[in-house]
């Protein structure tokens, strides 16, 4: 049985790595304006990924940064000087990343339309 699972696992790696070959030799093969394109392209869909992933992960942070005041709160257990040092670590990471969650998105929403407001003005 093992034996099937390391040749499951190799047959996987050759036909990942032919998947690979096939794709270096036809971007050699595609012109030199198909490439540019699709380059185009594939830097605003990572710039957009980026942004989406780093927007969910402030929110992600926060969210369990406030999920730890929230335990703080409900726990019966006495106060120690650990746990009033962590609930104000929490407080503290629940506040920046939640600002930096809602603030980043929204400064790049106003650059975005400052940059059209100027290109616009500029072929007027």
């Amino acid at each position: 049985m093992e034996m099937i699972a390391n040749v499951g696992k190799i047959l996987g790696v050759l036909v990942s790595l032919a998947g690979l070959f096939k794709f270096v030799k036809e971007w050699i093969l595609t012109p030199e304006e198909d490439q540019k394109k699709v380059l185009s392209k594939l830097k605003s869909w990572l710039n957009n990924g980026f942004f989406v992933l780093v927007t969910v992960m402030c929110f992600a942070t926060s969210l369990v940064s406030m999920w730890q005041v929230y335990e703080f709160g409900v726990s019966e257990d006495p106060l120690t000087r650990k746990a009033v040092l962590s609930l104000i670590a929490s407080l503290w990471n629940a506040l920046v990343y939640l600002s930096f969650g809602v603030g980043i998105p929204v400064a790049i929403k106003v650059g975005r339309l400052r940059e059209a407001r100027r290109a616009a003005e500029a072929k007027a």
